[in-house]
């Protein structure tokens, strides 16, 4: 039958740059932070540097130098010294860019593309140039502001400046010191989000537990009613006799894990409430659950009952919803017994609540709570189901290694079916961590940045010194 599917649009620049857009801007400000400093300690060296030649530049002048020439002399000093640290810059960018690309993350969007190629070391040698003509332009200013007499009746003393002059190289320094208190708070906030963000519920347990994706094959055209039982009943077998392995505990399957970065939404209406505007349906997340799901995930079941023999494909169809579901929809009142109609179902068929389970966060641990809906995968299989193993030494021990139970579920696997393999088989701690990984990465990146700031800093309040 035809079922009534609900779709949204979105760009495809929008959905890959959208989840990391703000930490890369963020990054992008440090970045920009880290080279202002850097131009401003440098800028205090070059002062002081021009203040010490002054008596050099006052004998050039009184023996015929001109000013254009002085000008051309520093501005091609400055210029050779910014193009050699900026060949060392492209350098280090090269071996730091290796570094850094090992611990990017695998949800950072075009991340292979990152290196250093001909269009850096050109815009590095354009900046280098710029800033070498600038500095240079300001150096010499400043020797055309001196007098030459004055310079040359200092009978050889050498000059450390005047009062004027060493202020300004304080108020350099100053805002070199503030630029980077302003990184390092800025990192240190970033530590405690991301400390928190460890603290977070996640609304299922992680200790103990495996999971493993297995994809059955599905022929040259998807069809849900000519093998949608098929289907069923190979994830109900598989987890069946994983349940009842030694060692084991609970056994489950879903079509979409929690925090894997595949989640499905769709919309639905409710029976007995008002029909929304058009083009104004509520949605939900969903998935498609098989065996022992819930107990194997750690999931609570806040009330009425999960999914067993009695919800067959040919039964009355069945939905368990989540806590925010619960609470969007029927506030102050039951969900249980309540009927919803899917848009995303392939029968096209209402679907009682049967049950409410405790809210999980399906997509990133500092996201919103989204309202989340279940549906046994005997009235709407999928070929493609992740399975969640729980391990028995889970309940006595907060160190139990999960993997142990990995030898047993492939056993399992090949007496249904020789052909298929599991993949991408991990505990469910490192999804947990790999949840948080791009975090984890913009953390240790800006505290690089501050440490590195503050060691410019340091640089130049020892030469203020």
């Amino acid at each position: 039958p035809a079922g009534r599917l609900a779709f949204t649009t979105v760009g495809l620049e929008d959905q890959a740059a959208r989840p990391v857009r703000r930490g890369l801007l963020v990054l992008l400000g440090a970045v920009g932070f880290v080279l202002l400093i850097a131009c401003t300690n440098v800028a205090n060296l070059l002062i002081a540097r021009t203040g010490a030649r002054e008596r050099e530049f006052a004998v050039r002048a009184a023996l015929g130098a001109g000013h254009f020439r002085v000008v051309r002399q520093l501005v091609t000093e400055n210029i050779v010294l910014a193009l050699g640290g900026a060949a060392i810059g492209v350098l280090i960018a090269v071996w730091g860019s290796r570094v850094m690309l090992a611990l990017v993350p695998g949800s950072l969007p075009r991340a292979d593309d990152v290196g250093v190629d001909v269009r850096v070391v050109a815009f590095a040698g354009a900046v280098a140039v710029l800033a070498g003509i600038a500095f240079g332009v300001a150096s010499a200013l400043h020797v055309a502001r001196q007098s030459v007499a004055a310079t040359l009746q200092s009978a050889g003393t050498r000059l450390t400046g005047n009062a004027r002059r060493r202020l300004g190289r304080r108020l350099i320094v100053a805002a070199e010191v503030a630029l980077s208190v302003v990184l390092l708070v800025g990192a240190g906030l970033l530590a405690g989000s991301f400390a928190r963000l460890q603290r977070v519920t996640p609304g299922f347990d992680t200790r103990g537990a495996l999971a493993a994706n297995v994809l059955l094959p599905v022929g040259a055209r998807f069809d849900f009613v000519r093998d949608g039982p098929r289907w069923s009943r190979f994830f109900d077998q598989f987890t069946a006799r994983l349940d009842a392995l030694p060692g084991v505990s609970e056994a489950g399957a879903v079509s979409s894990l929690p925090l894997s970065g595949a989640v499905e939404s769709g919309g639905f209406t409710i029976e007995g409430q008002p029909a929304p505007a058009k083009g104004d349906n509520p949605s939900a997340d969903y998935s498609v659950v098989s065996g022992d799901y819930f107990a194997a995930m750690g999931i609570r079941l806040l009330g009425g009952r999960t999914f067993d023999s009695r919800d067959r494909a040919d039964a009355p169809g069945v939905v368990i919803v989540s806590r925010e579901f619960a609470r969007r929809h029927f506030p102050g009142a039951s969900a249980i017994g309540h009927r919803i109609l899917p848009g995303f179902d392939f029968t096209g068929a209402p679907r009682e609540i049967i049950g409410v389970v405790e809210d999980v966060k399906q997509t990133a641990l500092d996201a919103q709570t989204d309202a989340a809906m279940y549906v046994p995968a005997s009235q709407m299989a999928y070929p493609f189901m992740t399975i969640v193993v729980r391990a028995s030494c889970a309940k006595s021990s907060d160190t139990c290694d999960p993997t142990a139970t990995l030898p047993l579920v492939r056993r399992e696997l090949a007496s249904l079916d020789g052909t298929l393999a599991l993949s991408d088989v991990r505990p469910l701690s490192t999804v947990f961590a790999d949840s948080i990984a791009r975090q984890r990465f913009s953390m240790t990146v800006l505290g690089v940045f501050a440490a590195l700031a503050l060691l410019l800093a340091l640089v130049g309040l020892a030469d203020a010194g």
